[in-house]
């Protein structure tokens, strides 16, 4: 018998390809990326299963500003100097992965927490205590779950970081290029700087639309993920909520 992980990963790679690919909608993709309004049954689909992805958005969203001191450092390299800015990294990068490894019983639970909370109509703390009286009568079970929702998510994060990495590097080498020159007695480098910041801007639009378009999927997939899951953990626990 598949595990509820498995049960519900091929669940919701069937429902998502169903849903979203037969036949590929872009216009439908691009518009819902957009969060323009659809009378469409995909639509009303994707905004059905909107509980059921919510810990993902709410963590993402925590994720994107965890992120956004790596692009404001490059920027404190004038004032700090190039080593400066070398070890606040190295502070930043210990932290985020500190940060992380401590958030990980959360990433890979709340999504799951919030559906029952959603379907049960129960208090935050009850929807927990339920998760996780079935994680210590199912031990196998929730622990294949939480590892796929955290190897799903890492390779999400993997991703969209190296969407982003073009224009993180363009930045770097950028402001690099500029100390460099400041640092020779070059005066003329507004010209080089707004072309550089410029680029990487561009690059970054580029990443955060096809991050939007591939939302939709994903969104989807997780969806039918946590709900497929959350159906079998019930079962399991013979309707006990």
């Amino acid at each position: 018998m598949d595990s509820i992980a498995s049960a519900a990963i091929k669940h919701a790679s069937k429902r998502t390809r169903e849903l979203l690919f037969q036949p590929l909608d872009l216009r439908f993709l691009a518009l819902s990326s957009l969060r323009f309004p659809l009378n469409d049954r995909r639509s009303e689909e994707l905004k059905r299963l909107t509980p059921y992805h919510k810990g993902t958005r709410i963590l993402v969203m925590m994720a994107i500003l965890m992120l956004l001191p790596a692009l404001v450092l490059p920027f404190t390299s004038p004032i700090i100097g190039l080593n400066g800015v070398l070890t606040l990294l190295f502070i930043y990068i210990a932290a985020l992965i500190g940060v992380s490894i401590i958030g990980m019983p959360l990433e890979v639970s709340l999504d799951a927490v919030l559906a029952i909370k959603y379907e049960s109509g129960v208090s935050l703390s009850k929807a927990v205590r339920t998760f996780v009286g079935y994680a210590l009568a199912n031990p196998g079970q929730a622990a294949s779950y939480m590892g796929a929702k955290l190897l799903l998510d890492m390779m999400l994060m993997t991703l969209v970081l190296l969407l982003f990495m073009p224009s993180l590097v363009t930045l770097i080498a950028i402001m690099l290029c500029l100390i460099k020159a400041v640092s020779a007695g070059a005066s003329d480098v507004l010209g080089v700087a707004i072309t550089g910041f410029l680029a990487a801007g561009a690059l970054a639009m580029a990443a955060a639309l096809l991050t939007m378009l591939l939302a939709v999927p994903i969104s989807a997939f997780y969806g039918y993920y946590t709900e497929e899951a959350v159906r079998r953990m019930k079962e399991a626990a013979g309707g006990r909520e």
